[in-house]
């Protein structure tokens, strides 16, 4: 009689940990949504020039 509790459970937690691992699977497999280069452009010279005044805010107040 345990045994048969427990093997139900197990199959159970097993059948719950496939579906929901198979879900993410295939979120992660459908195609993303690409950006077009020139936004991935700006975005990158945004991040740099935002990068470089910090850099050279940190240099100003280090003296």
């Amino acid at each position: 009689m345990i045994e048969t509790v427990l093997v139900v459970l197990l199959v159970s937690a097993l059948s719950v940990t496939a579906y929901f691992t198979l879900g993410h699977w295939r979120s992660s497999r459908s195609p993303s949504k690409q950006l077009p280069p020139e936004v991935v452009q700006k975005r990158w010279l945004n991040r740099e020039a935002r990068h470089a005044r910090q850099h050279r805010e940190a240099e100003s107040q280090n003296g």
